[in-house]
């Protein structure tokens, strides 16, 4: 907490604070995590309502706690690879909260058995090449991979031909999600929608393709302080993706589980201190590229 008798911090020296605030949320939520779990009924089906939605956030958060450990280390495009799961995560957990609950059980028996079938059947054909190629003397890795092929520890309840595995598939992929989002949102939380505009960039990371290349070059060919501020402004934005998504998440875990925690204020409040902040950042690097924004607009007019 700096006083106001304190000389302005350095611009560049805003991250380091940012980076302890984002940290604070991410504790924020870890404990309401905790105390979810501590106060779950153990003999409940990891498969139901509640402990989906909690054995999801903690992907997420870990997830997120990753993030931001690269984030620290200035590993900005693996940060964001690596935020592309987060937000995956964070989506699916999203549409299995907010489905009202005459689809709820659809829902979850697509995300568990649906889509388990698929990949069961996925890691057997695999298993079975890389069995193939094994070598003769390790028959310990090569009945490891006979485990995976097994038919009984494969689930084949619904036994889905290939037209349905792959519209289950489709289904469950990321931009369908979001878009079933989109319309569960409409009269309810339209925050989650911010999803649909943030995972574009890391797909291309991941993908290696020619968008991750140019995004790259960009850096390398602006001039020192400009890189630096546009370098901050992508670090403030995955910071506030990371406090916001996460505590989003952690508030929808923690209202399906039916009971109230002291420790929910501060999983907002933390959250909110990060995007203030980061949007003050980003907010301040948006305007250094007006310029360049209007010559390619030519006579559009930007607010």
């Amino acid at each position: 907490m700096s006083n106001a008798s304190d000389p302005p911090l350095d611009k560049h020296a805003r991250i380091t604070n940012l980076i302890a605030d984002c940290n604070a949320a991410q504790v924020a939520q870890r404990n309401v995590l905790l105390a979810l779990v501590e106060s779950g009924d153990r003999n409940e089906d990891w498969e139901d309502f509640r402990p989906t939605l909690r054995l999801l956030l903690g992907y997420i958060l870990e997830r997120g706690f990753a993030a931001l450990r690269l984030v620290m280390m200035r590993h900005d495009f693996d940060a964001e690879i690596l935020l592309r799961t987060f937000h995956e995560g964070a989506a699916k957990l999203m549409l299995i909260a907010l489905t009202p609950e005459a689809g709820r059980l659809k829902v979850l028996g697509e995300y568990w058995s649906g889509l388990g079938e698929v990949s069961d059947r996925k890691t057997a054909h695999r298993a079975g090449i890389a069995e193939s190629v094994m070598p003769n003397g390790r028959s310990d890795s090569r009945d490891s991979l006979k485990v995976l092929q097994a038919r009984r520890l494969q689930r084949g309840e619904q036994t889905l031909d290939r037209s349905e595995r792959r519209r289950l598939e489709q289904r469950w992929s990321l931009p369908e999600v979001l878009d079933a989002l989109d319309r569960l949102l409409k009269t309810q939380r339209p925050e989650a929608a911010a999803l649909l505009h943030t995972y574009g960039m890391a797909s291309h990371l991941a993908h290696a393709d020619c968008r991750a290349l140019e995004l790259q070059l960009d850096r390398s060919f602006r001039l020192p302080e400009e890189r630096a501020d546009l370098e901050d402004a992508h670090v403030a934005r995955m910071l506030s993706d990371i406090a916001m998504v996460g505590a989003f998440c952690t508030l929808l875990t923690a209202e399906a589980a039916g009971s109230a925690h002291d420790n929910l204020e501060p999983v907002m409040s933390k959250a909110q201190a990060v995007g203030a902040d980061a949007a003050v950042i980003m907010s301040e690097f948006d305007s250094t590229q007006r310029g360049f924004n209007r010559s390619v607009l030519g006579d559009v007019v930007l607010d």
